[in-house]
């Protein structure tokens, strides 16, 4: 193969590299990243799917992502994922836990590009501020109440 050619082929191959990648990228046709709340559905299926013997009313609880009291751990984590953070306490009654959650801060990928850095921080900030917060409690695994602030 003469060198003229070889590189005739191998521009050609990196115009269609290239074009493949840029494909890729874009949002008409390539991979869409899932949402939090498509990852949270599939999780919740999940579960049901592995459990088929739940009571109807804890499948339907666990797959509208509703914790219930009288649920285990494993059904409370099916219904809303891991919590931020946990607390665990041990007594001679059994052990108990609080698993605490915040509600997600919202989007403001869209407003932002008319803010400051600074406005944006600040904006950041309130949200966290106001975020609600959602304990749940368990005694020896099992959800037991909970408390919003």
């Amino acid at each position: 193969m003469g060198v003229r050619k070889m590189k005739k082929t191998l521009l050609i191959m990196a115009f269609q590299f290239l074009g493949l990648v840029s494909g890729c990228a874009t949002t008409g046709g390539g991979y869409q990243r899932p949402t939090a709340e498509q990852i949270a559905a599939q999780r919740r299926q999940n579960y049901v799917n592995m459990h088929p013997n739940l009571p109807p009313i804890t499948k339907q609880d666990i797959l509208e992502g509703r914790p219930r009291i009288g649920m285990t751990q494993e059904q409370v984590r099916a219904c809303w994922g891991d919590p931020a953070e946990t607390q665990r306490f041990g007594n001679a009654s059994g052990v108990r836990e609080v698993w605490i959650y915040y509600s997600p801060i919202p989007d403001m990928s869209t407003s932002a590009r008319l803010l400051t850095p600074a406005q944006i921080s600040q904006l950041y900030s309130v949200a966290l501020t106001n975020r609600k917060v959602t304990s749940l409690h368990f005694e020896n695994g099992t959800f037991t109440s909970f408390e919003e602030q």
